[in-house]
């Protein structure tokens, strides 16, 4: 409800502030993500492409037992063994989470949240234009995919195409596997997308500024089926 993160999605008049309130929203991520949407996702039925899910009951106590030792360990354990009042050890676990928080959004975000991303729609007949390969590359951005600084920080998210592409690869591996699939692309005529680090969160927030304008057009849940601009 508060941040519009596709041309796909309805546009709310508040979107039109968004890339100057999103930081405030990003310190919730953590917070947001323990106490609601790891639930969301473990209880649904229907995700993407994937429909009737079912888990196996013990992982529903595996759940539960790690959720119970997360709380645990950062605020029942300090709560008991601290000489401090409770609000300074849940002020200290929130702002630990927020940290935490822009962190992820800031090593992640802008590898998909970017004003050089494509966002396809579902067209009619169920297609969206383009193949599997093709689809990580326009919807993904790499930012400095080159850099042994940035792999150790990002874990390999920087190099976020290789990471889709070759899943079951070491991401140790992601900047050899990213020149490769620069030269690949450009043979190909598919674009590679890539920005430097501080380029990527400018991209950032150049598409939520993006985003936040009225389309002018209303927005539909389906297209004709049609080839992206980047193909012949």
């Amino acid at each position: 409800p508060f941040l519009r993160l596709s041309p796909n999605h309805a546009w709310r008049p508040h979107f039109r502030y968004q890339h100057l309130y999103a930081p405030l929203i990003y310190l919730i991520v953590g917070v947001h993500s323990l106490l609601w949407q790891e639930f969301g996702y473990l209880f649904k039925k229907q995700l993407a492409n994937m429909t009737n899910i079912k888990h196996p009951l013990p992982q529903y106590l595996v759940f539960a037992l790690t959720k119970a030792f997360h709380f645990g360990a950062a605020l029942v354990v300090p709560l008991l063994v601290l000489p401090l009042p409770w609000w300074q050890v849940v002020l200290g676990y929130l702002a630990m989470t927020c940290v935490g928080s822009l962190a992820f959004v800031a090593l992640l975000g802008p590898s998909h949240y970017s004003d050089l991303a494509e966002f396809p729609v579902v067209a009619t007949d169920g297609s969206i234009g383009h193949t599997w390969s093709i689809h990580n590359m326009v919807t993904t951005c790499d930012w400095s995919p080159y850099s042994p600084v940035a792999l150790f920080i990002s874990g390999g998210f920087n190099t976020h195409s290789s990471h889709h592409l070759f899943p079951k690869i070491s991401h140790a591996h992601y900047p050899a596997i990213a020149r490769i699939v620069e030269d690949t692309a450009a043979e190909c005529g598919v674009r590679y997308n890539r920005k430097s680090s501080l380029g990527a969160i400018g991209s950032h927030f150049r598409f939520l500024r993006n985003m936040g304008r009225k389309p002018e057009r209303p927005v539909t849940g389906c297209i004709d089926a049609q080839l992206p601009s980047h193909l012949p």
